[in-house]
């Protein structure tokens, strides 16, 4: 296995375990919060996180050019 395979494969395994957190913390506030289904999630919360998102994208492209 070459380097970029590596690479690829430790993203792939990081961004579905990130992702299965995210699902899980997600879905057990809805559940403390006694709610039947999850809130409505505004626009205004979906750029927040997409920015954060791009932020933590762009620290990791940051981590190239060290």
């Amino acid at each position: 296995m070459n380097w970029k395979q590596r690479v690829y494969l430790i993203g792939v395994v990081v961004g579905v375990l990130a992702g299965l957190g995210a699902a899980r913390l997600y879905v057990r506030a809805v559940e403390d919060s006694g709610a039947e289904t999850p809130p409505k999630v505004k626009t205004s919360d979906l750029i927040k996180v997409s920015l954060n998102l791009f932020g933590l994208l762009r620290q990791v492209t940051s981590l190239a050019e060290r």
